[in-house]
């Protein structure tokens, strides 16, 4: 959401990327990767709507459903890391195949793969480095956030870095009745043990 998240100018581009090579085309509302006009008057021939976040949007998405008929798939918080974003275009992929998309899903798969690849060289790289140095790293972190970011981060950090999330706490004034839904997809986060939410 513009203005709302400080990365959404990366974050819409990188999205558009990332759908866009698996196959789809892709309308983006706002700033740079946006054509404007013609992308909002697109609206209508969407197959389909996407959500990526916990509770901010939905009720435009519902609206779009109700207006135009059009579905729409809903993933509960920014994709960081490779485990959360191959979720993520796996999800889309799934829903998507529910409707005439014309997706070819084999190469769709072996994108991801190969992107998945990449990351993890480099994750390893980093890996590397980080046990030779690894001095002063914290073992553990409390993130301090807005409800579509701590879930993430903390999956990331956790499963991806290793440092153990801590109390978290969200301070977007999330309404009570999305509070619920993301303390379900936090507990998700690990099966050892449970943490802490703060709204």
């Amino acid at each position: 959401m513009p203005y709302q998240d400080q990365f959404w100018k990366g974050n819409l581009k990188t999205y558009k990327e990332l759908l866009e090579h698996i196959g789809f085309k892709v309308n983006v509302l706002f700033g740079p990767e946006s054509a404007g006009v013609k992308e909002w008057q697109q609206i209508p021939r969407a197959n389909f709507n996407i959500l990526i976040s916990p509770w901010y949007g939905q009720s435009i998405v519902e609206h779009l459903q109700e207006l135009y008929g059009q579905p729409f798939f809903k993933f509960p918080h920014i994709p960081i890391g490779a485990n959360e974003t191959e979720k993520f275009l796996a999800g889309v992929l799934e829903f998507a195949r529910q409707y005439d998309t014309g997706i070819d899903y084999e190469k769709a798969q072996a994108y991801i793969k190969h992107e998945s690849r990449a990351y993890y060289e480099e994750i390893d790289n980093l890996a590397t480095f980080l046990l030779e140095f690894r001095y002063g790293l914290p073992n553990h972190v409390h993130v301090i956030h807005d409800a579509g970011y701590v879930v993430g981060l903390s999956k990331f950090l956790l499963h991806e870095t290793g440092i153990v999330p801590k109390e978290q706490f969200i301070v977007d004034n999330t309404p009570d009745e999305f509070q619920q839904s993301i303390r379900m997809d936090m507990n998700n986060t690990s099966d050892k043990k449970k943490i802490p939410l703060v709204f």
